[in-house]
């Protein structure tokens, strides 16, 4: 399988020396991107399966989820 697990994307902007700031830095970033597999057993190969290693099932357990984070950093 392929899996994008994360990407961060920012933009740091600089100020003017007439701003108390002197920059800002933006960043957005998401985990758990995607996942290309030909698993038809669960959710996801990297599911826990169990005490059992040589099965091909996941005993339903749900794959890691999809998070969103934003953020702002200011340097004074």
């Amino acid at each position: 399988f392929f899996k994008m697990k994360n990407i961060t994307i920012g933009y740091r902007w600089r100020l003017p020396k007439q701003f108390m700031l002197k920059q800002l830095r933006f960043t957005a970033s998401c985990e758990n991107v995607f996942m290309i597999t030909a698993y038809k057993n669960g959710y996801s190969p990297e599911s826990n399966n169990g005490s059992n290693r040589l099965t091909v099932e996941d005993y339903g357990a749900y794959p890691s989820s999809r998070t969103y984070s934003l953020g702002v950093t200011a340097t004074f």
